[in-house]
């Protein structure tokens, strides 16, 4: 089997969203007899789109005319090998990994989780809440959630003491002691000292973990944290991705679990690369999956391949993040998710819609 034709596209669905420009990069690959493997990797900038992720393939690519598809540790050890001297753009590299899975599986008629070898069939989601107004509007959400199934909830929050105590507090006040779990996200805007005192009434409300209340880089500032606090602690899973790099921090004893986005932490092969490590130390890898189909995808497939993962991350309204599919991935009544039937990924491209709104891409051949 040859790879004939490899095709980019960045497209952005929307302007503004939250501030942000969110960006889809989906790669395409297509073999001489027509199979296809699919990646995409959802990213967030101010200001202007995001083409980094496109052109980071523009250079990498030419490397998969040169093995079967189905060479896939040769093709990764290959592009590893080349960013000793010329830096490889980790999505990149990510991408080209599962779209080689995604091929992999559909050659072999298997969903891409069973290829791997099914851990499960399904995992329970949480919903990932927006920034809300106020206090009582993260209590209404959470109603509205739970009528529709989910069980496990996720705070985005001002970095605000006050405002974050009061969302704390409120929904303590009325989801405390019910058996629902409530996960907290600052996205790195605390101080130290400020994510003490945060992390001081998650211990107090019992919260799931705590994610990303410091830059990842800040070593001692996490193991303070670690020390004092009885919450698990995550880190944000956007500035460490590397299994070395991770393997120092386990040692440092900075966080109680790993996190990390399959599209931007080496592909299927890397993110399970991670999950071993994380096992090995007696800790879960609870993966991002805040994104497009694509995207979302590659990170479910994973949860289900693998046993030391707790939840699948629904960002809700989920409406907002399924564009330019025609599969989505949605929390069931019984509060889990599971995945979208057909080989490898699952998910079919809705491709007009994505070329009307790329904003760059290109086409290669051997």
């Amino acid at each position: 089997m040859k790879i004939d034709r490899i095709r980019v596209y960045a497209a952005v669905a929307t302007g503004d969203w939250h501030r942000t420009v969110v960006t889809q990069t989906i790669l395409r690959i297509t073999t001489a007899d027509g199979l296809e493997g699919l990646a995409g990797a959802t990213t967030y900038t101010p200001n202007a789109r995001d083409g980094s992720v496109a052109e980071g393939l523009r250079c990498t690519l030419p490397v998969l005319f040169r093995h079967s598809p189905f060479d896939r540790e040769a093709v990764r050890r290959e592009l590893e090998a080349a960013t000793i001297t010329i830096p490889t753009p980790l999505g990149a590299i990510s991408l080209i990994d599962i779209a080689l899975h995604d091929l992999a599986a559909k050659a072999a008629g298997l969903p891409l989780y069973r290829f791997l070898g099914a851990a499960r069939e399904r995992i329970p989601s949480y919903a990932s809440l927006r920034r809300l107004d106020d206090a009582q509007a993260y209590v209404d959400a959470v109603a509205g959630h739970i009528a529709e199934g989910y069980k496990a909830f996720k705070l985005h929050v001002w970095c605000d003491l006050a405002r974050d105590l009061a969302a704390i507090a409120a929904l303590d006040k009325r989801y405390g002691g019910k058996g629902y779990d409530f996960l907290y996200d600052p996205d790195m805007g605390y101080t130290r000292a400020q994510a003490l005192r945060i992390g001081q009434a998650l211990d107090e409300a019992q919260y799931g973990w705590f994610e990303a209340p410091l830059f990842d880089h800040d070593i001692d500032g996490y193991r303070e944290l670690k020390r004092r606090l009885s919450t698990p602690i995550l880190c944000s899973g956007n500035q460490i991705l590397d299994p070395l790099m991770l393997a120092q921090m386990i040692k440092l004893d900075c966080w109680s679990h790993l996190r990390v986005d399959t599209t931007f932490a080496g592909g299927i092969s890397g993110a399970r690369c991670i999950a071993a490590l994380a096992e090995a130390n007696g800790m879960n890898l609870e993966l991002q999956s805040w994104g497009y189909p694509l995207t979302q995808a590659a990170n479910l497939h994973v949860m289900l391949s693998i046993p030391n993962s707790t939840y699948f991350e629904q960002a809700v309204p989920v409406e907002h993040l399924e564009w330019a599919s025609q599969d989505f991935i949605r929390t069931g009544p019984d509060g889990c998710v599971r995945a979208p039937e057909g080989p490898g990924l699952g998910i079919r491209p809705d491709w007009p819609a994505i070329e009307k709104a790329s904003f760059a891409s290109y086409e290669l051949r051997p």
